[in-house]
């Protein structure tokens, strides 16, 4: 039950993660990949007699072949060539017309003239080169990742679309990008500046590019805030200052005592744009210093001296505490915190009261709370798991669409069922003998490990229900 809970809250970490994901074309790059079996072999002669048995191959994936110092001619109907760790091969053939992607990867050299045909270009853990040759006047998509040593790029052809540079630590320079270019992302590089974009650009992504200050004038599609995100920015300190960008820059921090030399407050001080903030193995601290305005999501975890939270002056919409171990009470909290997530607090008893815009709560494994206060009209999601003590609950909003009863093994009654309910679970809540009349609106129905409920009210219609 635990891995269910954290699977439906905590799926949101996980969206500044892989942001190449944003990239459809770059997507199907990767798929491509997985199309072609790696093949390992002892020296180029094995490599030209695998080309002879097979004259009309289409793909070819060389991986791992240290020994490996040339390749021989390609097939001519071959379209796709993936290279990786072949940490000898210095010598490339000419390239057959035919080739439209192009892949190389944990090598020293590459090849001084690229496919004219080329569409698809990858790079990535290449080592030496501050450059790239001429790259060809069909190339789509550009992807980089990785390249110690690279610092600019040559120009840029018309056709590109979609470019991708992520890690390349000496990258400082962009060339002129071509009108073409719909998506650029930018991704721990240390580049100070960014020429003209592109009128036509839909999609630009900017994370830890930590140099830059200023952007160029942004094109339409970048200018508002749309969903999904055209612009994104995480964690550019010098773009968290900008009051004319369409979106607030996501600039995230950590905070852990035992591996940050500055106190709680300084640090803070020093960190007065950032939106995110976890605070993580510090036992000792036990209150927080005035947290700045722009913070959005707070998070407390393994911090043994807080007993209680209170006086949060911020505007959160997230807060999030676990395996704090000594708290006992959460005090007034900001209307503002939209969701709350507090699990694995073993002492954790009490709350003055929820925020007016909760919408979303989880109680998971507080084994001390024995009641919940009165709950927000907006309040949407409920999720009350391992908390055997809660032997009641009051009055269900009347906005609540999901609500998760696990392991209130004391919880006797449930009050009526708001109409906006769509998804009831009851999951070993043994002392629970009853069930309210269900709402019409209910789709799932789920009473597991509830041997007091002997009969249910008649399930509304297209309702599923599932009982052990």
């Amino acid at each position: 039950m635990k891995t269910h809970i954290n699977s439906i809250r905590f799926a949101l970490c996980c969206q500044l993660a892989l942001l190449v994901l944003c990239l459809a074309p770059l997507n199907s790059f990767a798929r491509i990949h997985h199309l072609v079996e790696p093949m390992r072999f002892e020296s180029s002669a094995d490599v030209a007699n695998y080309f002879t048995n097979h004259p009309t191959l289409q793909r070819f994936f060389l991986s791992n072949s240290p020994d490996v110092k040339s390749l021989p001619p390609l097939p001519e109907t071959l379209d796709t060539l993936f290279i990786n760790n072949c940490s000898s091969l210095t010598s490339y053939p000419q390239f057959p017309s035919s080739l439209t992607n192009l892949s190389i990867s944990g090598s020293t050299s590459l090849p001084q003239q690229l496919p004219r045909s080329l569409t698809r270009l990858s790079l990535a853990n290449l080592t030496g080169q501050t450059t790239l040759s001429n790259l060809p006047n069909s190339l789509v998509t550009l992807q980089i990742d990785k390249c110690t040593g690279l610092r600019t790029l040559p120009p840029l052809p018309e056709s590109l679309t979609d470019i991708w540079i992520h890690w390349c630590t000496d990258f400082t320079t962009l060339p002129r990008l071509p009108q073409s270019l719909k998506q650029l992302a930018l991704m721990n590089c240390p580049i100070s500046r960014l020429p003209a974009l592109p009128q036509g650009m839909s999609h630009l992504v900017l994370d830890q590019c930590v140099n830059l200050t200023s952007l160029p004038q942004l094109p339409p599609a970048l200018s508002k805030d749309t969903r999904p995100k055209a612009l994104e920015i995480y964690n550019c300190p010098g773009l968290a200052k900008l009051a004319t960008l369409p979106i607030k820059p996501v600039q995230t921090a950590s905070y852990s005592e035992t591996q940050t030399k500055e106190s709680l407050s300084e640090y803070v001080a020093h960190n007065q744009y950032m939106t995110q903030f976890d605070i993580v193995n510090s036992p000792s601290l036990s209150s927080l210093p005035p947290l700045p305005a722009s913070l959005e999501a707070l998070k407390l975890n393994k911090c043994a001296g807080f007993t209680s939270v209170r006086a949060i002056q911020a505007p959160l919409k997230r807060l999030t505490i676990m395996d704090c171990s000594n708290l006992t009470t959460l005090g007034a909290l900001p209307n503002s915190i939209s969701d709350l997530f507090v699990a694995y607090c073993p002492r954790f008893s009490s709350i003055d009261a929820f925020p007016t815009n909760l919408t979303h709560l989880t109680f998971n494994q507080c084994p001390s709370i024995t009641t919940i206060p009165e709950l927000p009209a907006n309040l949407e999601n409920m999720f009350i798991v391992d908390c055997p003590k809660v032997a009641g609950l009051p009055a269900l909003p009347g906005q609540l669409k999901i609500m998760q009863l696990c392991n209130c093994q004391q919880l006797t009654k449930l009050h009526n069922l708001p109409a906006s309910l769509t998804q009831l679970n009851l999951l070993n809540c043994p002392a629970l003998t009853s069930l309210p009349q269900l709402p019409s609106s209910l789709k799932h129905l789920s009473i597991v490990g509830c041997p007091g409920i002997k009969t249910v009210p008649p399930l509304p219609t297209g309702c599923s229900f599932r009982s052990k």
